[in-house]
Formats: C-alpha cells, structure tokens, sequence
C-alpha cells in the first residue's frame, strides 16, 4: 500500500478509523510520528518500542515491510490496486467458499484480468478451488492450472511469479494453461501461513500489451497476506470443494474410487450406485451414522454430473441457529432486520447450475422445512425481507444420521419435504462393518498425515493393527482420520504401536452408558434421559482429548457448537 504521509501522526492498523487500514493488523497496530525536525519514527503498540525510519532503508515488522520514500513523479505512473476498496467489498460477502469466489471475482475486476483463479493445496497436491472468467463465468478449461509449471513455483518456492508475456517466454509457452487459455501476461501470488504455503491466488490476461506491472504484484502480494484467514475458514467449514474435477491423471470415474476408499463389498457397490446415480437430476438422500463420509458421496455425485463445472456449496443445519439459518440459505435484503446493513445473496442462489449438500437435515427447524420445500416445489428463492423471487436451478443432496421416517412419525419432519428429499436413497455401511478396510484407511491416512510433518509413513505394528480391526470407531472414517493423525505424531521410530494409537481407554468408557442407561430405574421423561446421557457422553470425549473442544467435537462428529450446548446442559 501506498500511502502520503501528510499529518505528523499517521495510525495504522484494523480498525475503521485508522489511517491506513490493514485488516490483517490488530486494531491498532503502530503509529508513524513526524517530528519538529521532520525525522520520522514507528512505534509499535504492541511491544511499545519505537523504530526510526530512514528514507530509501525497510523496515520489517510483524512479517509488515514499512519503507519512507520521497514522493516522485515517475513513482505514481505504476499501475497500482485499491487494496482498500477490495478489503471493504468482501467485508460484506458470506464465508466460506461465498467469500473466495468474492475474492477471485474482486480482484480479477479490480486488475482487468480477464481470468481469475484460487488454488489450494489437498493432500500435497493443488487443486482448483475457483476459477472464473471476468463475467463469472467458470474457466472450461481450469484443470489445466493444476499441472501448470507458474502454480507449482509459487506453492514450493513461495514467493510470486510474474510473466509479461507466457507466449514468447521460452519457460511457459508450452504450458497447457497458457495455450488453452491462451494467457499473456500472468501473476500468481502464493498465501502462506506460518511459513507454509497454503493457496495461490491466480491472475491472467490475454493482451499482449498488457503485463502487470511490480508496483501491482507487490499490492497483490499484500491483499493475498490479508486473505489467508478466509482461505483457512473456507477449509475449516469444509466449502472448498473440487469443483474442476480430480487431480493429476484421474478421470471423473477414478475420482469416486479416490475419495470413496475401500476394497470392502459395501464400498464396491456404493460407487457402482454413485456412478449410475450422479449423472441424474434426483435428489439423493444420503443415510449413515457420524462420520461414514456422506459429504464425500455428495461430492463424488456432484463431480460426476454435469454441474460437476458449477459451484459445490455444503451447509450443516446443526451448525447454523435457527434465527440465521433463513439468511444463509435464502439470502437477505437491506433492512429486512436489525443489523442487515446491506443486500447479501444466500447459498441457494450461489450454488446456481451447481450442487447443494444439506448436512444433518433432520435437525433443520420446522419453519425452514416449508421455506425450503417451497424453494424445491417452484425453483425459485425469496431472499428474507423481498416480495419478488429469483429463479434458481441447483440439485439438493440431504445427509443426516437420524431415521427421518421417526421424525416424521414424531411429527418433528414434514412428511412433503421427506418424498422431495428422498427420490433416491443412498447408505453408507459403518466402518465396523467394512472389514479389511480399517487397515487400508489407516495407512492411508498415516501418509496423507506424515507429508504435512515432512516425515516418511510410518508402518503400523501387528498389535497395532489388531486394535484396529478390534476398535468399533463409533466416529467411523473421522474418528480414524483422527486416531491415525494423533498416533503419526507420537509413534518413535518409524512405526506405530499399540500404545500410540490410545484407544485402550476409550473402549472401556465407550462401553459404560450403555450399562448405565440398562441398569438405570426410569426417571424423568424420556427427553431428559437422552440429554443425560449424551451431555455425559461429551464429557467423557473432552476428558479423552485433554479439554480440547475442537478435537472433541471431532471425535463426536458434532460442531463445537453443539459440543457447547450438550455440555451446559449438564
């Protein structure tokens, strides 16, 4: 950023009032001080300590470079990006993966680029998370970004790549990116995180007389520093999803087999029913118990189909409050409500031409069962506080690990909504039931988790392996993922024992509601029974994971949320 130093107390810093704004910043991060004399010093708010500034020498501070330079005419020609305007345009958009496409969308604009792209890293390996034309438009060809040379050189050397023009450079014009998307100028800016590079943000152009310039790349650089903590929130909520198809050589059919893993009967025929089920327009209902991967059949159905180019968008509806739940979805007009400062479009309506997951739907509230039947029955989407509908055209895949049939029964599910739901149903079998395939999970998630540490796979040993096949993992693929990952960390040598993979312990206490709730006398009604318990049940799996809420709540295969609200009702 460049900005006049024209007051002799310039504040820098998050909040709205400072100065230069940085929202990567504290609140209020440093002060630059003029003096009598015109001699300029930095003071630090944070340690307190003052840093005196020399025209022409950087100065580095909290991974911040501060440089004074005389004003110049030559200096303003560059041409330059309003990181400013671009941090308050997505201020206002959603999370998750709303707010990445907010940002490709922003930026590509506010460069006149003419395509713009997220990449991120999946299991050591890139993958498009987005990848637009200027018009929003997805990229046809955004596959090929994967195996480009420029994206692989931000994300190991991580540091940016500028090309004037890919056609004429001996190193890129080969690249099928530049000739399929038939790129000129291009910059590819990494985003890191602790030292680590965790995404690429990608910018191209087509004209020949058109390069960005480095006063442009270094602003790029900056706004890309900014924008980590959406990229990790977008992980975190599980939204980046693999919209352009699989990685490397693998076509749309190897993708259901990579990330439906497992050589068990059970698996064999859940891909051959995705396969023939994913390139319908039937809502398919997903059945299976906590943690059996039911958002990884929905991707699978959506990278099969032909939205597979289109957005892939999932909501957990125990996550979300009932009161924000409708604003999410359908999106929410200018005053419809205290605090609805601005226009913001749902999640139904971003998923347009693509795929909606709806995860533990049996738990969304009545009131938006019929808002949401209303939306499958016409195909159009009435964001809260409007009068006037939006047409929308998306495919609905529902997950949950409750029977919807007793909730209907229970008068807790609307019975219309269930027969829109459930046009096709898919189970998932319980990893207790798969056999061999705990082995072949465990090894490979020992890999996936030894790459992000640097180290070799270890081996498992035969005692190991033996309490794994014993285990009943009532979090299924989760809880091993997480079993797994814990006993990489803690294993010596290479290989890992018994003792590494806790699960001693947890066995026993597993086992003890159940004896509880048998030998118990009846009291109370049923509903505060099944709160006991289950509010018992999340102290027991915070104890196990050393108070660690998250890593509890992942066990459980709930959100820290629910996690919170089980255990105040202790």
């Amino acid at each position: 950023m460049r900005v006049p130093l024209v007051r002799n107390l310039t504040s820098i810093g998050a909040e709205e009032s400072a100065d230069v704004r940085i929202l990567s910043l504290p609140a209020r991060w440093a002060v630059v001080r003029r003096d009598s004399e015109g001699e300029l010093s930095l003071r630090h708010l944070g340690t307190g300590k003052s840093h005196v500034l020399v025209i022409g020498t950087p100065l580095r501070l909290d991974e911040l470079v501060v440089e004074i330079r005389e004003d110049r005419a030559e200096e303003a020609t560059p041409e330059r990006l309003d990181i400013g305007s671009v941090s308050d345009a997505l201020a206002s958009e959603p999370r998750g993966e709303s707010a990445l496409r907010a940002l490709v969308r922003t930026t590509t604009a506010a460069v006149d680029a003419d395509i713009g792209a997220m990449l991120v890293l999946e299991d050591g390996e890139p993958v498009v998370a987005v990848a637009e034309n200027r018009d929003g438009s997805p990229i046809v060809d955004a596959l090929a970004l994967v195996s480009d040379t420029i994206v692989r050189h931000a994300f190991v050397a991580a540091e940016h790549v500028r090309i004037d023009d890919a056609s004429v450079d001996e190193r890129y014009r080969g690249l099928p990116s530049v000739l399929g998307l038939r790129l000129r100028a291009v910059v590819c800016v990494p985003m890191t995180l602790e030292g680590r590079v965790v995404g690429v943000l990608y910018l191209g152009r087509n004209g020949r007389d058109r390069p960005f310039s480095k006063a442009l790349t270094r602003d790029l650089s900056i706004l890309s520093a900014m924008c980590v903590p959406l990229l990790v929130e977008a992980r975190r909520e599980r939204l980046v999803g693999r919209d352009t198809g699989p990685r490397e050589a693998e076509t749309k059919g190897d993708a259901i087999d990579a990330l439906l893993v497992g050589d068990d009967a059970s698996m064999v025929a859940l891909r051959r029913i995705v396969a023939r089920v994913a390139p319908s327009t039937l809502a398919v209902h997903v059945r299976g118990e906590t943690g059996t991967g039911k958002e990884l059949v929905a991707r699978a159905l959506h990278d099969r189909s032909p939205r597979a180019g289109r957005p892939f968008i999932a909501v957990n509806c125990a996550a979300v409050s009932e009161t924000l739940l409708a604003a999410e979805l359908f999106g929410v007009k200018k005053g419809a409500f205290t605090g609805a400062t601005h226009d913001r479009v749902g999640l139904v309506e971003s998923v347009d031409g693509g795929t909606l997951f709806l995860d533990e739907v049996g738990d969304m509230p009545q009131p938006m069962q019929a808002a949401l039947l209303r939306v499958l029955e016409r195909r159009e989407v009435l964001r809260v506080g409007e009068t006037v509908a939006r047409p929308v055209d998306f495919r609905l895949v529902s997950a949950t690990h409750r029977s919807l049939d007793d909730e209907v029964s229970a008068g807790r599910f609307r019975e219309d909504l269930l027969f829109r739901l459930r046009e096709m149903t898919v189970d998932l079998p319980p990893l207790r039931h798969r056999g061999d395939d705990v082995g072949l999970l465990a090894r490979r998630f020992a890999k996936l988790a030894a790459s992000e540490i640097g180290e070799r796979a270890p081996t498992f040993s035969a005692n190991a392996e033996r309490r794994l096949r014993e285990h009943p993992f009532p979090g299924n693929v989760r809880e091993l993922r997480s079993v797994v990952r814990r006993a990489v960390v803690l294993c010596d040598g290479g290989v890992v024992h018994e003792r590494d993979l806790g699960l001693g312990s947890l066995a026993a206490q597993a086992a003890t509601p159940s004896i509880a709730v048998a030998t118990a006398s009846p009291e109370g009604t049923l509903d505060e029974a099944w709160h006991a318990f289950a509010s018992g049940y999340a102290e027991r799996a915070l104890a196990r994971a050393s108070g660690n809420r998250e890593l509890a709540a992942t066990a459980l295969g709930i959100s820290v949320r629910t996690l919170y609200r089980l255990l105040s009702a202790r």
